[in-house]
């Protein structure tokens, strides 16, 4: 390989694959913050029709198992989208500016 040769993958350049996890990163926070706003807007619906006893502690706890239970394999797949440390480190960056500027 000579000097004047690049490194590329299928013809495109290297900073169009490292821009790509950085855009991802920064649409995902994007969405992100919007589902926290959704989040906190249903945690006070529900405070509210507990507190009415429109629904009861027993089908919040059923609800509440039910997402403990996916916890583990989010972790796992969090874990593997950071794994690539280059390319996690884009999708960081990118989404902790989507989420502070989204």
């Amino acid at each position: 390989m000579g000097a004047d040769q690049t490194i590329s993958f299928h013809g495109l350049p290297p900073i169009v694959l490292a821009a790509i996890p950085f855009i991802v990163g920064l649409i995902l926070g994007v969405f992100i913050k919007r589902i926290l706003k959704l989040a906190i807007i249903l945690t006070l619906v529900a405070a509210i029709a507990l507190y009415l006893g429109v629904v009861s502690w027993s089908t919040l706890n059923t609800y509440l198992e039910e997402v403990y239970s996916h916890i583990p394999l989010a972790i796992h797949y969090a874990a593997l989208l950071f794994a690539m440390l280059p390319l996690g480190l884009g999708f960081a960056i990118g989404f902790l500016i989507g989420l502070l500027r989204g």
